[in-house]
């Protein structure tokens, strides 16, 4: 007699447990679950790269009224960086980035959620431009391309649309021109150059690009004031 009564006490007291777990879990789903509606993902490449995320709660809820924990992984493993952005030693090229965002309020945690995974990409080279040497003193036109990789990546250079005679050095980005100035005069006056204007004298416009190891390639285009134009007018 006595264990049975254990037995239905046991029972009872289980029921209660579970229904008490139920209503509260009722009533947390219903106040708490999904308070963070998406998280936006804000990736950039320049000035380096950089990963930042933003929580966007459901409506009803203020952001600011919130504090939020970031748990950074990288490749598998939890990063030291409790900030919305990531520390960009960490930001390479093929690495694999999530970060779990939790929010608290009123020392309450709230349910957390995950970005999806983002592999950080490829990122094509940067051209960094310099103001090119004019046509005054023709002899052999020199100009040095300059272009860097934030991947570090090896780096090509190549003329895309130019004249038959310029040339550019894969690896060092150097454009030579070997003209005089009398060709160029009938160059222009010959209508050789396709790609060339007329705007306050003669005007060429050389387009080139560069190339990384992985393939991401950047366009690119200089042009060079040169030649008084009033000297060739007849």
């Amino acid at each position: 007699m006595i264990v049975v009564l254990i037995l239905i006490m046991i029972v009872a007291f289980l029921v209660i447990q579970k229904k008490d777990l139920t209503e509260g879990d009722k009533r947390l789903v219903k106040k708490t679950n999904h308070i963070i509606k998406k998280i936006k993902v804000l990736y950039d490449t320049l000035p380096f790269k950089s990963v930042r995320v933003l929580p966007i709660l459901k409506d009803g809820f203020n952001r600011r009224t919130f504090t939020f924990t970031y748990d950074w992984s990288v490749n598998g493993k939890k990063v030291e960086n409790p900030k919305l952005m990531l520390d960009k030693k960490y930001i390479k090229k093929g690495y694999k980035i999530y970060c779990t965002i939790t929010p608290i309020k009123d020392k309450k945690v709230y349910p957390s959620m995950r970005t999806e995974l983002l592999i950080v990409p490829n990122t094509p080279p940067v051209i960094n431009y310099s103001i090119p040497p004019t046509f005054d003193d023709m002899g052999n036109f020199v100009y040095c391309v300059k272009a860097t990789d934030v991947d570090n990546d090896e780096i090509k250079y190549y003329l895309v649309d130019a004249d038959d005679d310029l040339s550019i050095d894969e690896d060092s980005g150097e454009l030579t021109w070997n003209i005089t100035k009398e060709e160029l005069i009938n160059s222009f006056k010959n209508g050789n150059n396709k790609n060339n204007s007329y705007y306050m004298g003669y005007v060429v416009k050389i387009i080139f690009k560069v190339v990384d190891s992985d393939g991401a390639e950047t366009l690119g285009n200089i042009e060079i004031n040169g030649l008084n134009g009033e000297e060739f007018h007849e």
